[in-house]
């Protein structure tokens, strides 16, 4: 209940208690001081308890309203709740837009209010301060509208620097005060009816639904070891032989094609060869091919043949296939002599990671033969069995990333290249090179498959020029072709330091991107490419992000960028870029994803007109939310 005044000079002037509660660094004394005496203090300590007195006027006549600044360090939370919150008639609860712990602690301070009072409803006015630093606001203004109208309480924004809006908050709380006093007096005679929670229910359109879920893409799995893979299996554009004299293990061939390049790559004895017949060292290469058990039956043409007695051609073949692709045949892992074979084979040509696969693996059959002779402990070699293959598994993921480094190495300027490509990004960029291999670009690119096998290169065209592509953006795409790996821009930095032009920049060689990926017929770089935009877009590049998306098949990311400028259509829809890239349709597709939905806009305006008469606020502020 309102107390009468003692003091001597006005005891005839009412007194409101005003308690004013929130966060350490909410502005709670900002917030008095204002009011008192119209200044304005920045950090401060803490508040422990201050009691402040000032008189005022309204509906002409003169009240006292007398204000406890309460404290907001934890330590005192039990002596202000127990002892200041009963002495005072009204609260104000304020938080920073800053902080959303802040925000959060204003539902425990009203159950505490309601629970120190004894009663289900008492006068509260919710209070968001530090609008002035909307650049780091973590609470949303439609959120905490929300959450008063839920409980029928008043609420405005305000900055702490602005007296007319700080005294505006006192005298509407004031008002409120001085009506609620009535109402508790008339409800008295009513059998105390509860009243708040009955005051004015919203309506259901008023009721703020969830926000949409931003949309999450899934990567399909690499094809990386599969395509190169069948790059050996489909021989394609082969330029070296290998025959075998010994036909006596063979599957009905004495020979196979491989290709140079990838050899050289992941062999150095394979390497020294080939590069030694192309430099024309032909003692050397001699030398060499004598060291592994090879001959050099013929270098004519396009065509190299090696030739062996010392080899099987099954163990060979499966060497071969695992430099390809770091894939072991099953028949090799079931049979100690083709193990013992392979294992010889990887010591010759000193391939360490398959003769340290093939030790495991001969290790583990000898354990299966034991196993079947149930001569030592089974679940001993059970175990032993399960940690070898553990650590073949390994080597093998580590073998995948060996392949994946030494095929991007084959984009510096190769001697085993049979293409090129020709970048020009504008008529005064100059000509930029990628020299490549037909078999790998055909295998990993729809695009590039249908350029090579077309009429043109029926007339032996060995390069094709790409023009309006930047040089970054096909360089990620060529080494993607290659290694499997995606080498977006780093934008940590950027955002740690708040650098927008490098983030932005960043954004749009990932926007290029993807339309590459689009146009080339990359799915699943296109899905990478998505992806990042995603976690790195910056906000002004929303609008164009969108209409770039709507135009390459990139379904998520549009839809994601219909989200996040529905979060924010009110700003959105005001930007250039809203007005000139996107058609009235991709507008209308927007306006489903507004947040908050402009039905619920407009019943909200005219809630808080009702609800702003039924407490009895100031006029203005009526007329204002009328104008709204």
């Amino acid at each position: 209940m309102l107390q009468q005044n003692n003091n001597n000079n006005n005891n005839q002037l009412q007194v409101y208690k005003i308690g004013i509660f929130g966060d350490g660094n909410s502005g709670r004394t900002s917030f008095t001081y204002q009011f008192i005496q119209q200044i304005f203090i920045g950090e401060n300590d803490p508040t422990i308890e201050d009691t402040y007195r000032k008189e005022i006027e309204i509906d002409k006549k003169k009240i006292i309203i007398e204000i406890f600044d309460t404290t907001g360090q934890e330590e005192f939370t039990y002596w202000t709740t127990s002892r200041k919150m009963q002495l005072c008639d009204g609260f104000i609860f304020i938080y920073s837009i800053t902080s959303r712990r802040s925000f959060d602690e204003i539902s425990v301070l009203i159950e505490n209010v309601l629970r120190v009072k004894d009663t289900d409803s008492v006068p509260i006015f919710i209070v968001g301060n530090k609008i002035d630093l909307e650049d780091q606001r973590q609470v949303r203004k439609e959120e905490a509208e929300t959450f008063c109208i839920e409980r029928n309480l008043p609420f405005m924004e305000l900055d702490c620097h602005n007296y007319e809006q700080v005294e505006s908050v006192v005298i509407q709380l004031s008002k409120l005060m001085k009506n609620w006093n009535h109402y508790i007096e008339t409800e008295k005679r009513k059998k105390k009816k509860k009243w708040l929670r009955k005051l004015l229910v919203p309506k259901k359109e008023c009721e703020l639904p969830d926000e949409f879920t931003l949309p999450s893409i899934d990567i399909q799995q690499s094809s990386f070891q599969f395509d190169y893979d069948k790059i050996f299996q489909d021989k394609i554009n082969t330029d070296v032989k290998f025959s075998f004299v010994d036909n006596s293990n063979n599957q009905g061939y004495s020979s196979f094609d491989a290709h140079q390049a990838i050899l050289a790559s992941r062999c150095f004895t394979f390497g020294k060869i080939f590069r030694g017949l192309k430099e024309n060292k032909l003692e050397e290469v001699q030398q060499t091919c004598n060291s592994v058990n090879l001959k050099l039956i013929e270098n004519k043409g396009e065509i190299l043949t090696l030739s062996t007695e010392y080899f099987s051609i099954q163990s060979f073949y499966s060497m071969i296939r695992f430099l390809y692709s770091a894939i072991i045949d099953e028949e090799v892992k079931k049979s100690v002599k083709l193990s013992n074979d392979l294992l010889s084979i990887s010591q010759i040509f000193k391939i360490d990671s398959l003769k340290n696969i093939m030790n495991k693996n001969i290790s583990i059959l000898d354990l299966q033969d034991k196993l079947k002779e149930k001569k030592e402990n089974e679940k001993e070699i059970l175990t032993q069995i399960s940690d070898l293959e553990n650590q073949i598994s390994e080597l093998l993921s580590n073998e995948m990333i060996t392949m994946s480094n030494r095929f991007a190495m084959l984009l510096r300027k190769s001697p085993f290249s049979d293409f090129r490509i020709i970048i020009k990004e504008d008529e005064k960029a100059r000509e930029r090179r990628f020299f490549v291999h037909s078999p790998i670009l055909s295998q990993r690119c729809e695009y590039f498959q249908l350029v090579l096998r077309n009429e043109m290169m029926e007339k032996k065209k060995e390069e094709i020029l790409l023009s309006d592509i930047s040089f970054d953006s096909f360089l990620l795409v060529i080494e993607y072709i290659y290694s499997d790996r995606f080498l977006p821009p780093n934008v940590i930095t950027a955002k740690q330091t708040g650098n927008t032009k490098q983030i932005i920049q960043a954004n749009k060689i990932m926007l290029e991107l993807l339309i590459i990926c689009d146009y080339f017929q990359i799915p699943r770089l296109h899905q990478l490419c998505q992806k990042d935009l995603m976690e790195n877009l910056h906000e002004d590049m929303f609008v164009f992000a969108l209409n770039v998306s709507s135009q390459c098949n990139a379904q998520i990311l549009e839809e994601f960028c219909m989200i996040q400028i529905g979060k924010n259509f009110q700003k959105f829809k005001k930007d250039p870029q809203f007005k000139n890239y996107l058609d009235q349709e991709q507008k209308d597709q927007i306006k489903k994803y507004q947040f908050p939905p402009e039905n619920y806009i407009k019943y909200h305006k005219k809630f808080k007109v009702k609800l702003a008469k039924k407490f009895g606020l100031i006029e203005k502020e009526d007329e204002r939310l009328k104008k709204n």
